[in-house]
């Protein structure tokens, strides 16, 4: 059967499955999945009912880290993980960091916050977009950029599955219009430039970009 990912293509945890097939060049349905809207049966895809869901001649999976695994070791001659028990560890982790740390802020706030409530008719809180900015992102930024240093990736120097995710949680504040700081964080905005850079995302972006131009339409009317 063709691979299958259900999810919606503004979610970042769907992107980064999108991406990493992308890089493998892997083709693949995106099948629609809202998670508002989720299709009857979905459970039966993710029993938690969350986006995204994978599908293949084989399995059936959910979780966007066990998915981009399971394709890694499937694909494994495009590496996107290192080979060494210690770099590997050191891309789990930070990919780890970016689903973990970073969306509770750059996604569920800002993004959230900014484009899906009011695309729902529902209140934004200006009070925690503002603390997200302030007071709880810049320290994981200052974090990042250390781990960072004067390397182009995170990894080994390498673009790795960390890369995707931490940009994958970047883009969708970008998205919301809220611009990581050039100045303040300069390598960082520089790591997401190259990743803007890479064909994987730019095969994507556009299409997004053009369903957050519709949002912003809807949202301003």
């Amino acid at each position: 059967m063709t691979i299958q990912v259900h999810g919606a293509p503004l979610s970042p945890y769907v992107r980064k499955v999108r991406i990493m097939l992308a890089e493998k060049g892997i083709d693949y349905e995106l099948k629609m999945a809202v998670p508002y809207e989720l299709p009857e049966g979905y459970e039966k895809l993710n029993p938690l009912m969350r986006i995204p869901a994978y599908q293949d001649e084989e399995v059936t999976l959910a979780d966007s880290a066990v998915i981009c695994h399971y394709i890694e070791q499937k694909a494994s001659n495009t590496p996107l993980m290192p080979s060494s028990p210690a770099a590997r560890a050191r891309c789990e982790w930070l990919e780890k960091y970016a689903d973990y740390e970073l969306a509770p802020y750059t996604t569920a706030t800002l993004f959230r916050h900014t484009l899906i409530l009011p695309l729902i008719k529902q209140a934004t809180d200006h009070a925690l977009i503002e603390q997200a900015k302030k007071e709880k992102l810049p320290p994981l930024f200052n974090y990042l950029s250390s781990q960072l240093g004067d390397n182009n990736w995170f990894v080994e120097n390498t673009f790795s599955l960390a890369d995707i995710a931490i940009a994958c949680q970047l883009i969708n504040m970008e998205h919301a219009k809220h611009m990581l700081d050039e100045t303040r964080w300069s390598a960082l905005h520089a790591f997401l430039q190259r990743c803007y850079a890479r064909e994987s995302f730019k095969t994507i972006l556009p299409q997004e970009q053009k369903q957050i131009e519709k949002v912003l339409v809807y949202i301003n009317d």
